[in-house]
């Protein structure tokens, strides 16, 4: 819990010093980038490692920053965080940064999962049904989820909606109505 509170710190910083440079790809590859780091913890892991020489982790650093795209700040907001012992924080800082930055930005990430493949009429019906419950800015992303059983999901970071069989199901359970 402290460990998120100081990603959170550390993205509020970064956010207000660099916020009018940072782009849309910009943040993408940084949410990109925390994800890739979320998966690859030991990767983290070296950052701890004192016997392993600053050059060294700086040089890994940027390899991840030209991989991603990252923006120039970046480099700064790593040397802050080798400085304070905080560098194993990086996957927390980054993906802190992009929702902190979507937050002001009233960007929608919207993830919209259906049981069967949309058509693209119903897809259209789907965002219309979305865009009036959000705000903002919104990208929405369709996935395939067979487990909904005859139903669809609308998820965001700050909102969900669900209609589906399995839903139900669960709402019956929890009411103990079965």
């Amino acid at each position: 819990m402290k460990s998120m509170t100081k990603a959170n710190a550390y993205a509020k910083a970064f956010c207000n010093i660099y916020d009018t440079s940072l782009t849309r790809e910009a943040i993408d590859g940084i949410g990109q980038a925390g994800n890739f780091l979320n998966e690859h913890r030991r990767a983290l892991f070296l950052f701890k490692i004192p016997l392993i020489d600053e050059a060294v982790k700086k040089r890994g650093m940027q390899e991840l920053s030209d991989r991603f795209k990252l923006p120039q700040g970046v480099a700064r907001l790593f040397d802050v965080l080798l400085a304070h012992g905080s560098a194993s924080l990086l996957a927390d800082v980054f993906l802190a940064i992009v929702k902190y930055y979507n937050r002001e930005h009233q960007y929608e990430s919207v993830v919209i999962t259906s049981a069967s493949e949309l058509t693209e009429q119903q897809k259209k019906q789907i965002i219309a049904f979305a865009d009036a419950r959000f705000t903002g800015t919104k990208k929405y992303t369709f996935r395939l989820d067979t487990s909904l059983i005859a139903g669809i999901k609308i998820m965001s970071d700050t909102m969900m909606w669900e209609s589906s069989i399995d839903n139900y199901l669960r709402e019956c359970t929890q009411a103990q109505i079965w």
